[in-house]
């Protein structure tokens, strides 16, 4: 039997009471199990952002930037020799070599990227849904 002081003296707990009581535990108790959820997710974003920090490590934000540019032009060079890509045209001016070699290697890139960020963002998606 629960009991509380009042004027000096132990009395039992209304129902009302314990009710109140009980009530307020419960909401405590479903915070303290949404804050802890909130942590996990924040750790397992934080664990996704290093795997793909890893991944673009080595590159500027401004030539990440330009990836989805480098793999518009490299598709369209690859569907229609003809097709405009100024950005392709102006790396392969600058840096040598040739169009064909840096366009297989965009689309080489791209493809490993997407397949590592894949993996990575399923994890993520996984670890997350466990959670419940």
């Amino acid at each position: 039997m629960e009991t509380k002081l009042l004027n000096g003296i132990r009395v039992p707990l209304s129902d009302a009471e314990i009710a109140e009581k009980t009530a307020r535990e419960s909401e405590w108790q479903a915070g303290e199990a949404e804050r802890a959820k909130q942590r996990a997710i924040k750790e397992i974003n934080a664990v996704f952002e290093a795997e793909i920090a890893a991944i673009k490590a080595g590159y500027t934000e401004d030539e990440i930037k330009s990836w989805d540019q480098q793999l518009t032009e490299a598709k369209a060079y690859q569907t229609n020799q003809l097709a405009q890509t100024p950005l392709i045209d102006a790396i392969v001016s600058e840096r040598g070599g040739t169009k064909d070699e840096l366009v297989l290697r965009i689309a080489t890139n791209a493809a490993a990227y997407a397949q590592i960020f894949g993996e990575a963002l399923g994890r993520k998606q996984k670890a997350i849904i466990e959670l419940g």
